[in-house]
């Protein structure tokens, strides 16, 4: 019974870290499965599901040619290439975490019928949200 007693008697200053704890655990759980949802459209050249993570400016870098657009733009743009590549597969994804700057990347690579691209994802958060703030494929 005074087990019991402790436990109801822990300071608010342990209780708010382990609330924290839990927070930030179920945050990155989140933030993972929005990588994830990515890397499975990216698979299947799913532009539509893509755009649907991109913050409202989006860098898309294509080799060498970058240039920033609005969500709409880089839809039909990213569209577009996936037409032209045929994606394949998207392979080899890892992921990683700024603490730092609560920021995010990812890196993979699509396999398609034009060849063998790199791909890196950059996410930010944004209300609680982690959104493509930057996408380059590279050949």
């Amino acid at each position: 019974m005074k087990s019991l007693l402790n436990i109801f008697s822990v300071s608010i200053g342990k209780r708010l870290f382990l609330l924290g704890f839990i927070l930030v655990g179920y945050f990155n759980a989140y933030a993972q499965n929005n990588v994830q949802a990515v890397a499975k459209a990216m698979k299947q050249g799913d532009a539509k599901t893509i755009a649907l993570y991109f913050d409202k400016q989006i860098d898309l870098t294509f080799s060498d040619k970058s240039s920033t657009y609005g969500k709409r733009q880089a839809e039909v743009i990213l569209q577009k290439f996936f037409s032209k590549i045929e994606p394949s597969d998207f392979l080899n994804v890892q992921y990683g975490t700024s603490v730092s700057n609560h920021t995010r990347f990812a890196i993979g690579q699509i396999n398609s019928n034009n060849g063998v691209y790199k791909v890196y994802l950059f996410f930010i958060q944004r209300d609680g949200e982690y959104l493509i703030r930057e996408l380059r494929f590279e050949k």
